[in-house]
């Protein structure tokens, strides 16, 4: 196989609802038996109550990556040896507290990233305004993450295969949101899952044509079928 890594998002790409069939992780099983490094590239946190993807209740087979590139690229995990490489400014206690102070729930605090729906966006702008943080808001369909400017999923990603040994030119990567296209836009080739939003159909290279998981179970089956052809993009 002439691609050496498959990046993929989570939610809306190989979970619903959260949740990732059996379907989808024997796709990816078969994908890794080929050789092939799986990167997780997530807005999700790691060790967040509620919303961590290392938490076995929510996700118990995070050890079927290789590296996972998690909070919207602020931080890389290790699965394996629990080993966390944090990229961007962590989330201070005094924003935590100010914002359980205004009774804003839910939010989510990771590492390095604090993310709340879209209604509860103002008082965690206002918190974060007041305590002089530099951080930049990224929207996600009806969340909105708070990180450090110097951080997103396509400065995570090159990180992660910097450590794999691996090029973007040999990365296939698969998101749905905006959100995924800061690493979408730095692989050899972009895919999207059907039900994608518009503008991140319009930005990448396939656009399959089942949504959500059975998309990117489509993708891999291209994938491992026809290579998705030898073209890549001219990367900056």
């Amino acid at each position: 196989m002439r691609w050496r890594a498959l990046a993929t998002d989570y939610d809306g790409t190989i979970a619903k609802d959260g949740k990732v069939s059996d379907a989808t992780l024997a796709s990816l099983r078969q994908l890794k038996g080929q050789g092939v490094k799986l990167v997780l590239v997530t807005g999700r946190t790691v060790r967040c109550p509620g919303n961590s993807i290392d938490n076995p209740k929510f996700f118990g087979n995070a050890g079927i990556f290789d590296l996972v590139v998690a909070e919207d690229g602020a931080v890389i995990w290790n699965p394996k040896t629990d080993a966390v490489e944090i990229l961007g400014t962590p989330v201070p206690k005094e924003l935590v507290s100010a914002l359980r102070r205004r009774g804003v729930d839910p939010f989510w605090a990771g590492l390095a990233m604090i993310s709340t729906f879209e209604t509860q966006a103002k008082p965690m702008r206002e918190e974060i305004a007041r305590l002089h943080l530099d951080y930049v808001c990224q929207t996600n369909r009806n969340w909105v993450m708070f990180r450090s400017p110097r951080t997103n999923k396509g400065a995570g990603l090159r990180r992660a295969l910097k450590l794999l040994g691996v090029s973007p030119r040999d990365t296939v990567g698969v998101g749905d949101a905006e959100n995924d296209l800061s690493f979408l836009r730095i692989c050899g080739r972009s895919a999207t899952v059907g039900d994608a939003t518009p503008k991140v159909k319009r930005s990448v290279d396939v656009v399959m044509r089942n949504a959500g998981p059975a998309g990117t179970r489509e993708l891999i089956a291209e994938l491992t079928r026809t290579d998705l052809g030898r073209q890549e993009r001219q990367i900056a």
